[in-house]
């Protein structure tokens, strides 16, 4: 999977890129540095690349990010610009789509005037925000797996579980960790309170199908696991499947379907 980070000042995000021939001509030419400019929710920034129209859109979804043929820019997009008709997303001219923001992509909101930069994640992974109501061996196993893997983490102090699926769901959508693990006796309280948080899809996975599947078609960014239904080798072949399977493309608008009920949510 290409998967980019976006840094503003001091707003952060990661990207998955799709398969297009733009993507790939982005992809190639990163890292990227550019002056940020807004118009109404979209932020833009100039990019060394030159492309033509390729399946251009005139309307986006939340959250897209896109190049834009006409002024060689790459954009971001979290609502109505000046042209939008309605609660449409509206470019000032059509654009080409190359990606999502896998996190909250509010978080360039104030980012105007900012040197973004732009660069690979390499690995797939940059840092994993997790978060249990007990310490348990499960989670004594779970750390050995990211140790194994050379995986960054950052492991917050047991607390009741709305408040540690809060903390880890908000590092993920604030992108201070592209992914997160969340864990409590059934799994199912942080699962449902990390899904609170803007941004986050987490998923309670039971086996590696589970796991497979919620990469796949959901694009899920947290992993929720139970502490009292999970062995170490379970979690061991979940946490396998979740970091080797990419997101399937197809999915995308349906994946785009549940942020833009997230952003109405909002309005």
């Amino acid at each position: 999977m290409k998967k980019a980070k976006l840094t503003a000042g001091k707003a952060t995000a990661f990207a998955w890129l799709n398969s297009s021939k733009t993507s790939e001509v982005v992809w190639k030419s990163l890292p990227f540095r550019g002056e940020a400019r807004t118009w109404g929710k979209e932020i833009y920034f100039p990019v060394p690349v030159e492309v033509a129209e390729e399946n251009a859109c005139q309307i986006v979804s939340y959250g897209d990010l896109a190049y834009w043929p006409e002024g060689s820019c790459l954009c971001i997009f979290f609502g109505p610009t000046p042209d939008s008709q309605g609660d449409e997303i509206r470019p000032a001219s059509p654009v080409n789509i190359v990606g999502r923001i896998i996190n909250d992509p509010r978080v360039f909101e104030n980012a105007s005037a900012a040197e973004v930069v732009m660069d690979r994640v390499k690995g797939g992974v940059e840092s994993i925000a997790i978060g249990t109501d007990e310490r348990t061996p499960l989670v004594d196993s779970v750390l050995r797996y990211l140790d194994d893997r050379g995986l960054r983490y950052k492991l917050y102090e047991v607390a009741p579980w709305p408040d540690v699926a809060e903390k880890v769901g908000r590092s993920v959508a604030l992108g201070q960790s592209d992914e997160g693990i969340v864990l409590c006796w059934t799994g199912t309280g942080v699962s449902l309170a990390a899904n609170k948080i803007p941004g986050v899809r987490a998923a309670l996975c039971s086996d590696a199908a589970v796991a497979i599947g919620a990469r796949k078609w959901n694009h899920a960014n947290v992993l929720a696991l139970g502490l009292g239904f999970t062995t170490p080798e379970g979690a061991r072949e979940i946490l396998d499947a979740w970091f080797s399977t990419p997101f399937d493309e197809e999915e995308v608008a349906n994946v785009a379907r549940v942020a833009e009920m997230e952003r109405q949510s909002r309005s």
